[in-house]
């Protein structure tokens, strides 16, 4: 097992020119690329936001440590956690799902994951596969570990299984070659270059993961409305 990757990183969008305040975001890996395409919709307009990604528990971990943001995306049981402590006001905005699925590099033939026994096979028959570091605080990556020690393979594996936090981090691992594939949440492997959704871990290892958005206290009427073009039409759409 080999273990790499650090999940942290910063997206800006627009100039600051406009007449609004920068809103800043704290959001989840398996969030990232349809939260981007909403900010560059907001910002088409004069917007300002600041994105910062990381995982659910990275997330949990720098609001327990007092860092600000006006907007925090995660998945729904982090998001409530932080809304039980008293750090988010309002009710959350469901986002939408992910499903764990396995990566592959595009135009290559993926292993069949119909059925646990031939989930089994594809994991024991691979050179090497990467996955998310649950210790890293990604979502996707505790509920694979957890599936491949229900199914008894976790031991059986760990040699040829590489460790990434971040979902960006388990499909660059594909796209290099460095695995022969990935398993994390579909929504990190789409807009991943170089790499395609293989299939979807089968029935008895799928969990899908629902992630929602709430605003911290005293967010700016900025905030409030990227929040309202997030719950329109055209926000849900990117998602």
């Amino acid at each position: 097992m080999k273990t790499g990757g650090d999940m942290a990183d910063h997206l800006e969008f627009g100039s600051g020119s406009g007449s609004g305040e920068q809103v800043r975001i704290l959001g989840a890996g398996a969030v990232r690329e349809a939260l981007a395409r909403c900010a560059e919709d907001f910002c088409a307009n004069g917007g300002w936001v600041s994105l910062q990604v990381d995982t659910s528990g990275g997330i949990l971990a720098r609001m327990a440590n007092g860092e600000v943001y006006d907007l925090v995306a995660a998945a729904s049981d982090a998001v409530d956690d932080l809304a039980q402590r008293g750090l988010l006001e309002g009710a959350p905005l469901v986002l939408g799902t992910a499903r764990l699925a396995m990566g592959v590099r595009k135009g290559e033939p993926a292993p069949d994951i119909s059925s646990i026994a031939a989930y089994k096979e594809a994991l024991l028959g691979a050179r090497c596969f990467v996955r998310g570091d649950p210790k890293g605080g990604g979502t996707g990556g505790r509920l694979i570990e957890d599936g491949l020690a229900r199914i008894g393979v976790l031991d059986l594996t760990m040699e040829k299984t590489l460790l990434r936090v971040g979902g960006h981090n388990v499909m660059a691992a594909v796209a290099d070659g460095s695995a022969d594939f990935g398993l994390t949440q579909s929504t990190e492997i789409g807009p991943a270059p170089g790499v395609e959704i293989g299939g979807f871990l089968p029935e008895g290892m799928q969990v899908e993961t629902v992630y929602s958005i709430a605003a911290q206290k005293g967010a700016s009427a900025s905030a409030q409305a990227l929040l309202a073009h997030l719950a329109s039409a055209a926000g849900q759409k990117r998602f």
